[in-house]
Order: C-alpha cells, then sequence, then structure tokens
C-alpha cells in the first residue's frame, strides 16, 4: 500500500518486526508511535488498522480475519480491512487506516 503525502510533510516509518512475526490470515497488535495497531498478512497484501474497536473496548486483533474483513470478538463489529468501513454491526466509526511497507524483510508502519 502507498499513500501521498504532501511535499512539505515528513514521513514517520516505525518497524515493527520481520515477516514470519506476522502468520497469514491472522491480526497481531504492535505499539506504532504510542498506538496498538493491528497488522495482517493476506495472500494479496498487508493490512494495518487501529487495534480498537470504534464501538468499544475490543481488540481487534483478537477478532476473526475473514474475507478482507475483521470482526471484533466483543460486539460483533466488522470492519473492511483496506478502507476501514464498517460492514456490519454496531461500530459509529470507520477504524483508522494506516500505510504499511515491506522493506528488505521488516514490516514497517507510518505513524
Amino acid at each position: 500500500m502507498t499513500s501521498s503525502t504532501p511535499a512539505n510533510s515528513v514521513v514517520s516509518w516505525h518497524d515493527v518486526g520481520v515477516e514470519t512475526d506476522f502468520p497469514d490470515g491472522e491480526a497481531v497488535a504492535v505499539p506504532v508511535n504510542g498506538r496498538a495497531v493491528a497488522i495482517v498478512r493476506l495472500a494479496d497484501g498487508w493490512r494495518a488498522v487501529q487495534d480498537r474497536c470504534t464501538h468499544g473496548v475490543g481488540s481487534l486483533s483478537q477478532g476473526f480475519v475473514s474475507d478482507n474483513c475483521i470482526e471484533c470478538p466483543l460486539h460483533e463489529g466488522v470492519f473492511d480491512l483496506t478502507t476501514g468501513e464498517v460492514r456490519s454491526g454496531p461500530p459509529p466509526r470507520p477504524l483508522r487506516v494506516y500505510p504499511i511497507r515491506i522493506v528488505d524483510g521488516r514490516v514497517q508502519v507510518e505513524g
């Protein structure tokens, strides 16, 4: 994934581990600049979203990943991993989505 950043902005990438730290199809929570971020490795690429459900305090990294979505383990809110949009359930707002990249086998998240 890539993002466009204004020319005068400073982009800060945070190394969160090696590729093998992240099993296929599972969410793993990592700290990024003081925030919990859920990293998901899918067949078609990597996703990074905030780890906390927007409905409550559910940790999405403890939830279920399926069909490019992540489901909160507490109240079954479902979010799209690419856009952060709510697909179903009670969450009132979408998730924050973070740019993610792989450099020399290291996973990096912008934040």
